[in-house]
Parts: structure tokens; C-alpha cells; sequence
């Protein structure tokens, strides 16, 4: 785990200066340890800092390396480092990432970082060239932020927005985009952030800047085509096995202590006796909810995840929430942490199983996330569900917006905002426009799958994994969210990846490892984690302070009597989701006062 961040300011090279570097690493500090390193061209206008802790292959050495050209840090990791070092030189790096991610730019410039392969987050100074290079994974396994300072000619850039956003000269400004996203889809999809002028790297994309200030931007990874390929389901399956094997052995990399987040269901337990497989001594870690006697499925995740781990030999840890657990202890931290609103209530579950793994002395965790973005499909009942919802003659981009909506349609968010903005269907349809421009299928259900789980995959889903486990150093890596993986996957034929009875999802994956899958694991339904239920009476007085007419008035956001009227209607209602809506709307009132206003005096703790 590591964070890296730095300022490019030609014209003004007094906004990189070392006291302001030293400012951005103390934000994004708990990503490492007590060890720093500072890198300044005061020439330039150009700092760099890297706050680093021992992970995986280099325990001790930060992801950094330079030469009389360039100078590289690095957040993250390189699965295919070997392939830019010469046999001679494997051992003479001892930071071989950085090294070899520098060894691609020299021996391939014009394609660099086309063929680099991992989670990361990388910045390059070319001294001769005067150029600041960054890039951000293909798949965004490693988040990575910057801001373009257009009339200072400056670049900032942070691993985590907080460390842009205590830069003296970055305003925050409220994004009305970013704003609509949040409300439509529950979180901000990139390249949006909710400050305006300062963005997510996009998956796949390096940003440079030299030095007249020219900012430039390429995407070097696009999204495999839905190219289905001739064979039967035994041949796909057997392809597929080695496929996983390999991802898992990439992700797990050399390190000596290695947690699984374990739930006890078909993926994270495909993932646990792989490295079992391969003789990797591994921790499992489950987490459980005790919540009444009346839902007790609730925490059966405890009991399938130990039957896992005794059958694959794990030394394993499971822990149990109980329903005297107040959620507002880590609210704050939580809300903070994510630097922007999201509607993430299981990040608590996250942060938990993080701790866990630390407090067992692990500091890298494998998870089954996201195997079903990879592995199954959307049925055509699901289409056409949709197609009915958004009516007849609309575009694949509204299809996708429609079925991505988790929180309000753009209807109710004209009646909830104080201030709509008039082109927000303009603005939710570009969101979607950007995931979708490089998804290629032969029919509807490959293009708005393809778009919704690519959106999805990386910025909820792995976001809140590497920031919750962030705050308790732990790095996060998910198997099953593997580029060369999702090639292979979207080579699979549809009717392999489940019946369109929606009976036997991800068909390919279970045969591929039934021989080692256990039945009552293979036919077990998923139980997820009850994070609305769980919260709901835990957070009454934050509702109070935040939701009352007197909170709204403060933000100044969202309409009193719509926010009472979705209040109302989340308490009668008995879906399994229901505080959802209630939820967003907490999140969005606390991050506003802690980002904006400045304000926490809402958080308040108990003793029960």
C-alpha cells in the first residue's frame, strides 16, 4: 500500500514547493507508513512526493526509481515486470516495477504503457524532455486524481482527491455533472469528480503535460469487443480454469502473508483453493452480521465461509458485528475517507475485514469481487424490462442510464434539488457515452452489460474496497477484475455464462472448477451483506441534524418537502432496500458539511 502524489508548474514553480509536497503526502499518509521521499526540479516547478509501506515483492523499498533521466514512483504493481528487464538486471532493481515500467517507455515511447499489465497508479518526469507523465491501470485497480490549474499552467495529481484538494491554490467548486451522477447512479463515474477542474484519471489513460503547460490525454486501453468464439462448454471450461489460475497467481504475486476476504460463496472460495492449489499459505477473513433472531440468514456467511476454510486448510478469522454496534464511530472516517459522496453503506463491512488482516499482520487481501461482471450475463427478460421502462425508439446510452439508475430518475431529481440543472439528461447520457464508446457486442444485451459492469466494476465497486482497507494500510486486489482475464471472458459464448432463466449464472465458471468446488458451495445462494437494514435506527440523529428543514437550509442543496415525502416513503416501505434513498441523501448532506461547510459537529458518539 502506497500513495503518490505531485505539482508541474512551470510558470509558477512556487506552487510545488516542498512545504505544500509535504502537506499533499500528510493527506494520503495513512496509504503507507512513517517512510517519505521527496523528488524537486526547483527549475522546473516540478515536486513529487511518495508515501510508501512494505507490500508484497519489495517488503521495505518504496515503488520508486531514477536515473540520470527520469525519475518514477509508482502506487500499486506491475504483474508483468519481467517482461521489460533483462535476466541480468532482475536482481540489480530492487524497486524492478518502477524500473521496468521506465524500461517500457525508453525501448517503446511512441506505445507506452500500452503492454504494462497490474494495479497502479505511475508518474514519470522526463528530465530531458521536461514532460510529467501519469497513468492510471487499465482496469482502475488503483484510483489516481488531477487537477489542471488552466491559468497558472500547473498540474496537480494525488492518489486520493484529498490530497489535491489541501493545495492552497485548488478551489473547491461543487460540480453540478458530478452532482447529477451522484443522484443518478449512486457514485461519480469517471473522469468526473465533484470538484469541479479536478478529475479521475480514467481506467486505461496516461495525461502529460510539458513545459508550456500543454495538457494532452490517451486512452491506451479500450474495452474488448464481445467477439464470441466457436467450442462447446467443456472446451470454454477448461480454457477458463487455467485463465483464473493465472490471474489469481498474478494478483497474489510473492507476497509471504495472504488474506482472502472469504463470504463462502463460488467465487472468493474458487479463489481460496487456487492458492491452495499452488501451495500459497493463506488467512481467510469473513465477516457476519448479527442483527435479530428473525434474521439469522443474515450472518450465514460465517458459517459456509468456515466450512471453506476448513476444507482448503486457511488459518482463519471470522468476525461478527452485533446489533449494539454503532455505525456513526466510523462514519466520520468513512464519509472523509471517500473524499466524495457515495452511496456505499457495505464499506463498513470493507473496513472491517481490512482491519482484521492487519491486526493478523497481512497486508495484501485477495477478494471473488466482480467475478460477475466477468462471468455472467444480462438475460433477455432483462432487456426488455428495460426497454419497456425507458420506452420505445431510445438509444443503448438511455437503455444503460435507466438500468444504472440506483437512487433517483432525472424526474424526481428535478423535484428533489433546489436548483436543477436544466441539461441533465445531457449530462447522465455523457457519463454513459464515455464507458460506452469502446464496447463492442453483437446484440443489445452485450452493449448495456458491458457498459453498466465496466462502469460499475471500477469505481464502486474496487473504489470502496481500496479506500476502506486504505485506512488500515491494507492493499486490495481483485482476481477476477483481470484484464487479460476480461479478454477471454468476452470470448466466451452468452448462453455459457448463464440460462436465460437466470437458474445457473456463470454456468462456465462453476464447471471450470467443479472438480474442486464444493457442491454445497457451488449451489449455495449469495446472502449479501444488510447494510441498509443494519443502519436503519443507527443513524436517526444524523437524520435530524442533516435532513431537517434546519440541515437542508444549511447546504442549501435539496428541497425540504420532497426529502420528507422520500423520508416517509422509506420507512412504510418493505423492500429489502429499503432506507436507500434515505441513505444517499444522509451521504450527500455530511459530505457537503465536512467538504464545503467545514462543519462535523453532526458526528456524535454513544456508550451504550
Amino acid at each position: 500500500m502506497s500513495g503518490i502524489c505531485g505539482v508541474f508548474s512551470p510558470r509558477h514553480p512556487e506552487l510545488a514547493n516542498r512545504e505544500i509536497l509535504a502537506k499533499m503526502l500528510d493527506a494520503i499518509g495513512h496509504r503507507g507508513s512513517a517512510a517519505r521521499r521527496f523528488f524537486s526540479d526547483e527549475t522546473n516547478g516540478l515536486g513529487l512526493g511518495h508515501v510508501f509501506a512494505p507490500v508484497s515483492q519489495m517488503p521495505g523499498e518504496p515503488q520508486w526509481h531514477e536515473d540520470e533521466h527520469h525519475v518514477a514512483l509508482l502506487d500499486g504493481a506491475l504483474f508483468n515486470a519481467q517482461d521489460f528487464l533483462l535476466p541480468q538486471w532482475r536482481q540489480h532493481y530492487k524497486n524492478r516495477d518502477t524500473a521496468a515500467a521506465l524500461e517500457h517507455l525508453k525501448q517503446n515511447p511512441s506505445d507506452f504503457p500500452e503492454k504494462l499489465d497490474g494495479n497502479f497508479g505511475l508518474a514519470i518526469w522526463d528530465k530531458n524532455e521536461r514532460r510529467l507523465r501519469i497513468v492510471r491501470d487499465a482496469l482502475g485497480g488503483k484510483p489516481l486524481y488531477w487537477c489542471h490549474l488552466v491559468e497558472k499552467g500547473a498540474v496537480i495529481f494525488a492518489s486520493e482527491l484529498k490530497g489535491i484538494l489541501v493545495h492552497p491554490a485548488v478551489k473547491r467548486s461543487v460540480s453540478r455533472e458530478a452532482l447529477t451522477a451522484y443522484l443518478t447512479f449512486g457514485y461519480i463515474p469517471a473522469p468526473l469528480s465533484i470538484f469541479e477542474n479536478v478529475y479521475k484519471v480514467f481506467h486505461g489513460e496516461i495525461v502529460e503535460m510539458d513545459s508550456g503547460a500543454r495538457v494532452t490525454k490517451r486512452q491506451f486501453w479500450h474495452f474488448p469487443p464481445y467477439r464470441p468464439a466457436p467450442g462447446d462448454l467443456q472446451t470454454f471450461a477448461a480454457a477458463l480454469r487455467e485463465q483464473v489460475i493465472q490471474a489469481v497467481r498474478r494478483h497474489a504475486g510473492s507476497a509471504e502473508r495472504l488474506g482472502i476476504f472469504l463470504s463462502g460463496g463460488i467465487d472468493s472460495t474458487i479463489v481460496l483453493a487456487i492458492l491452495n492449489m499452488l501451495g500459497v499459505p493463506t488467512h481467510t477473513i469473513t465477516l457476519g452480521f448479527r442483527t435479530n433472531p428473525e434474521k439469522k440468514h443474515l450472518d450465514s456467511d460465517l458459517y459456509w465461509a468456515e466450512r471453506s476454510a476448513q476444507r482448503f486448510g486457511s488459518v482463519h478469522h471470522a468476525i461478527s458485528i452485533e446489533p449494539n454496534h454503532d455505525p456513526n464511530l466510523l462514519l466520520p472516517r468513512i464519509l472523509r475517507q471517500f473524499d466524495e459522496p457515495m452511496l456505499t453503506p457495505n464499506a463498513y463491512s470493507k473496513y472491517f475485514l481490512s482491519e482484521t488482516a492487519r491486526n493478523a499482520g497481512i497486508n495484501l487481501c485477495l477478494t471473488g469481487s466482480n467475478a460477475g461482471a466477468t462471468f455472467e450475463r444480462m438475460t433477455q427478460k432483462s432487456v426488455e424490462k428495460a426497454r419497456q421502462k425507458a420506452g420505445a425508439g431510445v438509444s443503448v446510452d438511455e437503455l444503460v442510464m435507466i438500468n444504472r439508475t440506483k437512487l433517483f430518475s432525472l424526474e424526481e431529481q428535478s423535484e428533489l434539488l433546489v436548483e436543477p440543472p436544466a441539461e441533465a439528461r445531457q449530462i447522465a447520457l455523457s457519463v454513459v457515452a464515455r464507458y460506452g464508446k469502446d464496447v463492442v457486442g453483437e446484440d443489445l444485451s452485450d452493449l448495456i452489460y458491458g457498459i453498466s459492469t465496466r462502469m460499475q466494476g471500477t469505481e464502486k465497486s474496487v473504489t470502496v474496497y481500496d479506500r476502506s482497507a486504505a485506512l488500515n494500510g491494507v492493499e486490495v486486489r481483485h482476481p477476477f477484475y483481470d484484464a487479460p482475464l476480461i479478454q477471454f471472458a468476452n470470448t466466451i459464448p452468452a448462453r455459457f455464462k448463464g440460462s436465460e432463466s437466470e437458474d445457473m449464472l456463470k454456468a462456465v465458471l462453476r464447471l471450470a472448477f467443479e472438480d474442486i468446488l464444493p457442491a454445497e458451495i457451488s449451489e449455495r445462494e449469495p446472502t449479501g451483506y444488510p447494510s441498509y437494514y443494519w443502519t436503519q435506527g443507527e443513524v436517526e440523529h444524523l437524520k435530524q441534524y442533516l435532513l431537517s428543514p434546519g440541515g437542508l437550509k444549511r447546504t442549501g442543496l435539496l428541497r425540504p418537502d420532497t426529502v420528507q415525502q422520500i423520508l416517509e416513503a422509506d420507512k412504510a416501505s418493505k423492500k429489502k432496500s429499503a432506507g436507500k434513498r434515505t441513505w444517499g441523501l444522509l451521504v450527500l448532506q455530511a459530505w457537503y458539511e465536512l467538504y464545503v461547510n467545514n462543519n462535523d459537529d453532526f458526528f456524535i458518539t454513544r456508550d451504550y
